[in-house]
């Protein structure tokens, strides 16, 4: 066995960091384990798995030292009684366990079962004194309580693992609280002992029992998922909490709609899961070759847009469960993006995992105002290093190979994954921007470059709630009807559109515009710190800010493709673009924009002084709009070409 080398989150170098990209599996090469092996052998491969990483055991503990008052270890009044109660079931259980075989060789049926039911009774009336409700809130400061409020369409479930009383459940919440500025539901996975909640997750693992944890999370998830008002659920789990999730999941896909499940997004800290299901959401079809996506961005391929694991490599816990799962089943259907701290032990959700990578300063202070505060990590600036194997066919080789066949090979191989080499985790982690140092890393000083481009309803919508609102936003992707009145009430700092092709794209939008420049003439004047704000804003940009209307740019079809969008280079333009002028007060026609066809920009030469036919059709129907509308200046309205 490899011994577990001193933590590294003290030292002058940053500790490195394992990443196993997203097994994206577009060809459905891969799945679960209960598909492909009886129940009963993969309980027995399962314990013997357990018992091959049974020598890091110690290090669930290590390391011991922590000032951290919300930590496990850290010895208080609140944790004390818990703690000795559950240490206690844990060093009484495993002796019985082993006991166990002989009393039934040599006790009567009777006897052994008597004592059998009064050693279990024990151990329930032990545990229920360490035992609260089953679900919890968290206690915020009133910092934390102000920043949770300005997102009341977001809710944070959190369920524990192993070895966790009530109090400690608390800790865990009003940690996650702190770190994340949101109000979190705990769910409390009660605990046994040590050996009693081990027998429990290898019994949910290969048998699929529904515990009363995994309902009531099942049941807790799924309501805030119909809920109309919420937009985000973020479901946090640790150490057998994993595997709750897992089966969660199972349920959820089968019984609720694309549009509930894309709500959530999944995070994991030590992962006793030994799969986590995430069902393609559309047909690859030509994207069939894509084995991953970028870690930290959405998941478009998927039903849910975002999963992370984290765990340390020593501890013993995600060695049996996420470790184990993602290196040697190869054929094992795993969703998420997993980073590994290598030479990092403890299994521990606060003293080993959130105090390491998501630290807070000032910990053992009693002002929880101050626990916000930004605090430098190593883990967010450590370069990352690919790890882990896929499994591929022919296609997907960088090398040729044959189409037909499949094959095993390391991750770092693959297509597209030798760029995510050597990048610090802060750029491929979603789950530190909800942190203090996210929140003030993206709301610093205004960046010198302020606009901004987003192809999809939804990702705009989300980013410009994370992202700086200095940032103008352009949308510039294929624009629905049924989006229109959305983006442009609930995206208040969208600069510009720039796919308008009917009178009805243009009216919802100019009504969702004035609902939005409505809400802040009810605001009324703005603080004397924004309006400075602004002054140094405008010395940045030269656009005509203090209009709030929304830019517009008209599409136009100029190669007649039918695979593109746009109103024809007719008549029917200029008439868009009077409608605009004349109907749409909210709404300021920008210009004019085309998708030309690619064909036709690889026949441009440069060198005989030809033209793009698209972009010159384009430049003639502006000109003939400017003439019919009666502009002074055909530059008034700007051209947008691209292709």
């Amino acid at each position: 066995m490899a011994s577990a080398s001193q933590d590294h989150d003290g030292a002058s170098t940053p500790p490195t960091i394992e990443i196993v990209p997203p097994q994206m599996d577009p060809a459905s090469r891969t799945s679960t384990r209960a598909l492909r092996q009886n129940p009963l052998l993969l309980l027995l491969n399962d314990a013997f798995v357990l018992l091959k990483v049974l020598p890091f055991l110690p290090f669930l503990f290590l390391p011991l030292r922590n000032k951290d008052q919300h930590a496990e270890l850290f010895v208080s009044k609140s944790t004390a009684w818990d703690n000795t109660i559950l240490l206690i079931l844990s060093l009484v259980e495993l002796p019985l366990l082993v006991i166990i075989i002989p009393l039934f060789l040599v006790l009567p049926g009777a006897y052994f079962l008597s004592l059998v039911a009064a050693s279990c009774l024990t151990v329930y009336l032990a545990a229920v004194s360490t035992q609260g409700p089953r679900i919890v809130h968290s206690k915020t400061s009133d910092a934390t309580a102000e920043l949770a409020s300005a997102h009341q369409d977001e809710r944070w479930l959190f369920v524990n693992g192993i070895l966790t009383g009530h109090s400690g459940l608390q800790n865990n919440i009003d940690r996650l609280a702190l770190t994340f500025g949101r109000h979190v539901v705990g769910i409390h996975n009660q605990s046994y002992g040590l050996t009693s909640d081990m027998l429990e997750c290898l019994i949910q693992r290969s048998l699929s029992f529904n515990t009363m944890d995994v309902r009531i999370t099942y049941e807790s998830v799924k309501a805030y998922l119909l809920e109309s008002t919420v937009k985000k659920v973020v479901l946090i789990a640790h150490s057998q909490g994993g595997i709750i999730v897992s089966m969660v999941l199972d349920h959820l896909f089968a019984e609720l709609p694309e549009s509930a499940i894309s709500k959530l997004e999944i995070y994991t800290f030590g992962s006793a899961a030994a799969y986590f299901h995430n069902p393609l959401r559309i047909d690859t079809g030509q994207e069939a070759a894509v084995i991953h996506s970028s870690p930290g961005s959405q998941d478009k391929f998927h039903y849910i847009r975002y999963i992370e694991h984290y765990c340390n490599e020593y501890d013993m816990v995600p060695r049996w469960g996420v470790l184990y799962s993602i290196k040697h089943i190869i054929n094992n259907r795993y969703a998420g993006t997993v980073f590994v701290r290598l030479g990092a032990s403890g299994h521990l959700l606060i003293q080993h995992y959130l105090d390491r990578i998501f630290p807070l300063s000032s910990v053992t202070s009693g002002n929880q105002d101050e626990n916000r505060q930004l605090t430098k990590t190593a883990f967010l600036k450590s370069p990352v290093r690919v790890s882990g194997k896929v499994l591929v066919s022919g296609e997907d080789l960088v090398v040729d190979g044959d189409k037909n066949r499949l094959f095993v090979m390391p991750y770092r191989d693959a297509k597209g994954i030798k760029d995510l080499e050597g990048k610090a985790v802060k750029h491929l982690s979603r789950l530190w921007i909800f942190t203090a140092a996210g929140i003030e890393l993206l709301n610093s000083s205004p960046p010198p470059h302020t606009h901004f481009g987003e192809n999809y309803f939804q990702e705009l919508l989300e980013k410009s709630t994370l992202l700086p609102p200095s940032i103008k936003w352009h949308f510039i992707g294929a624009l629905q009807t049924n989006k229109c009145k959305a983006l442009a009430s609930q995206v208040p700092n969208l600069w510009c559109v720039e796919s308008v092709d009917t009178a009805k794209k243009a009216d919802l939008l100019n009504k969702g515009r004035e609902e939005a420049m409505a809400r802040v003439r009810v605001r009324g004047q703005k603080e004397k710190e924004k309006e400075e704000e602004k002054e140094e804003e405008k010395e940045h940009n030269d656009d005509d800010d203090d209009d709030e209307r929304l830019r517009i740019f008209i599409q136009v079809n100029t190669s007649g493709e039918e695979s593109k969008s746009g109103v024809q280079p007719s008549s029917a333009t200029t008439e868009l673009c009077r409608h605009v002028r004349e109907q749409c007060p909210a709404l300021k026609l920008q210009g004019l924009m085309t998708i030309g066809a690619i064909a036709r920009s690889q026949a441009v030469n440069d060198e005989d002084g030809s033209e793009n036919e698209d972009f010159q059709c384009l430049r003639e129907v502006r000109d003939q709009v400017a003439k019919e509308l009666g502009l002074e200046r055909k530059e008034e309205l700007e051209l947008s070409m691209g292709m």
